[in-house]
């Protein structure tokens, strides 16, 4: 991905639905998610509400 050629960003992963990126996040808990609106089966917008969900306190930005 166009990401990971910044020296300074490290992709932790790609997910090709809102699960397998609800559970990428949760696995690797990283400082920022990119969220894709559209996915197959959960949308991203399901996707992030169930991730914010599972925080005691948000520390994720978030922008939409």
């Amino acid at each position: 991905t166009q990401l990971a050629m910044v020296s300074d960003i490290t992709v932790v992963g790609a997910a090709g639905d809102g699960q397998q990126a609800l559970d990428l996040a949760r696995r690797e808990q990283p400082n920022v998610v990119l969220m894709d609106i559209q996915m197959p089966g959960m949308n991203g917008i399901e996707a992030t509400r169930k991730l914010l969900k599972g925080l005691a306190a948000p520390q994720l930005p978030l922008q939409l």
